[in-house]
């Protein structure tokens, strides 16, 4: 079933952005919930995929890749999952990310699953127009943003109780954050997008795996990629 779309806000603006959006950005209409059945080879199906022309979800060679062309601001495409809940640690391995100009990231974020959230904890890597990797608290929490060489990272959210830590893991810088953050039923996820106008050129973006501990059992879940588990 595909959920109609929600855009989470973008990247924030920071001491790397140049030129950075009007951050009109915002929520789309309600999302559905998943349901993890599993397909004709027994793969379990767990993400919902939302894309704009031009943009595609693939599982490939053990790894989920986005791939997007011609993105106008905003998001291009987004594969999430619902059902996460209590105490957590997930976190998106982003083993590569080729940017098709400048604005272009691939980000991860959790949210209430309602028609209308208003929180949005994000991490992410970019190029705002140099690389970086951004954790924040959206839209009125706090940010950090940092300059890296990498072109990988690990986007992780780990909450204990109501503290959410957000992290931005590259090689060799880590951007972090920590919010206050309780309510469950969050639909967790990952996007590419722009959030400085058009980029026809080609966006990629690999990732390894998802990977979870703790949330409520039978819930959202890892995911190894290794399998297609992309709801059709």
């Amino acid at each position: 079933m595909m959920a109609p779309r929600r855009t989470w806000i973008i990247v924030a603006c920071g001491a790397l952005v140049a030129g950075c959006g009007d951050g009109d950005t915002t929520a789309d209409a309600a999302v559905g919930v998943d349901a993890a059945r599993p397909d004709a080879a027994g793969c379990p199906l767990r993400w919902t995929v939302n894309a704009d022309d031009g943009a595609t979800a693939t599982i490939t060679g053990g790894a989920l890749v986005l791939t997007a062309t011609d993105m106008t601001a905003g998001s291009a495409i987004e594969v999430t999952q619902a059902g996460l809940s209590g105490d957590f640690d997930a976190a998106f391995l982003v083993t590569s990310f080729t940017a098709g100009g400048t604005g272009a990231f691939v980000q991860a974020g959790i949210s209430e699953d309602v028609a209308a959230p208003t929180r949005f904890l994000t991490a992410a890597i970019g190029t705002f127009p140099a690389v970086g990797v951004s954790a924040a608290d959206q839209p009125s929490g706090s940010t950090d943003l940092d300059a890296t060489a990498e072109t990988g990272a690990i986007l992780r959210f780990v909450r204990v109780g109501a503290t959410v830590t957000i992290t931005a893991e590259a090689e060799d810088v880590t951007s972090t954050v920590t919010a206050t953050f309780d309510a469950d039923d969050l639909r967790v996820g990952v996007q590419l997008g722009t959030n400085m106008g058009a980029i026809a050129p080609v966006t990629t973006a690999t990732i390894d795996a998802f990977t979870l501990t703790g949330g409520a059992p039978g819930a959202a879940a890892a995911d190894a990629f290794d399998c297609d588990s992309l709801i059709p």
